[in-house]
């Protein structure tokens, strides 16, 4: 489990020029590079697959519909440990629920926390590190000592930490990972912004006047934010990861609701007699982790050509 420091400096930032096309051009050149990096499409057709489902599912809950082929939570749907089989395409567990309807039930609330976490991160990150590295003196030495106490300890323990004094559930488990993932976003965006500093174009705007609010907002976030996109694409993995072992280890939604983590937990003692109970959850996990995976090295390797 990669913990925010580990990620960081694998990582690393990715350099962005600052005289950049107009958005439209830029995206047709990142489709087209990723149309010819094939791995890089693998994990998009991956990534897609899983937003539409997530996005299906989030619809249906909504409105009353059930996309799945069984109402995940009802019992009996099925005899009990069946096989996959046309009629239930990862089969059913020990108490006769359909796998495959469980597991796409699932998939808006794994992704729905992966995507928030990220979001939140990389908003505040930018704006903390672009402040931090225009203002200087306390406030910049503060935000390294406060990052540096977040890399010390690896992300899951700290998640867990927090999630275990807030208390199970969902909502819960997202504010854990909310307030551990955004300081290595702050530190990239800190490190982008200090080379950008002194550009010409920042310089003129101080010359004009520019307060440090408005070059931040006009100048600096939208020549670091393609840096911080493609560290995030990338970072989606690693959060499916964290919160499916959160989940694993009983800190996210409790029974008969199903998530990615916890059925691989309460499956697990099959994993000799009925090996597909845990293998197809923790196959969607890794799949997830991959896709985004893929994608975002197909991005880095784009934006960076």
């Amino acid at each position: 489990m990669l913990s925010p420091d580990t990620r960081s400096d694998e990582e690393g930032p990715v350099p962005v020029a600052s005289s950049n096309p107009s958005s439209a051009v830029r995206l047709r050149e990142i489709l087209s590079s990723i149309k010819a990096d094939k791995g890089a499409m693998v994990g998009f057709v991956i990534v897609a697959i899983f937003v539409i489902v997530a996005l299906a599912e989030f619809v249906a809950q909504s409105t009353g519909f059930l996309l799945a082929p069984y109402n995940p939570i009802k019992t009996n749907v099925g005899p009990q440990y069946a096989a996959p089989s046309l009629a239930h395409l990862m089969g059913t567990d020990n108490l006769g629920r359909d796998v495959f309807s469980r597991i796409i039930t699932a998939t808006p609330n794994d992704l729905g926390v992966s995507f928030t976490v990220i979001i939140f991160a990389l908003c505040v990150g930018a704006i903390v590190g672009s402040y931090a590295a225009f203002h200087g003196g306390i406030l910049d030495e503060a935000l390294m000592r406060v990052t540096d106490i977040f890399f010390a300890i690896p992300a899951l323990v700290l998640a867990m930490s927090i999630a275990l004094a807030l208390g199970p559930g969902i909502t819960n488990m997202t504010v854990a990972l909310m307030i551990i993932w955004w300081p290595p976003y702050a530190r990239l965006a800190r490190g982008e912004a200090l080379k950008i500093a002194h550009q010409n174009y920042i310089e003129a705007a101080r010359l004009s006047g520019a307060g440090r609010s408005k070059i931040i907002l006009r100048h600096v976030l939208p020549n670091i934010s393609l840096t911080l996109l493609v560290y995030a694409s990338l970072d989606i993995g690693t959060v499916i990861l964290v919160y499916a072992g959160l989940s694993y280890l009983g800190l996210g939604i409790k029974p008969p609701y199903p998530d990615w983590g916890q059925m691989v937990s309460a499956y697990q003692d099959f994993m000799l007699s009925y090996p597909w109970l845990p293998f197809f959850p923790g196959l969607i996990i890794a799949l997830g982790v991959i896709g985004f995976s893929l994608l975002g090295d197909g991005l880095k390797n784009t934006l960076t050509s």
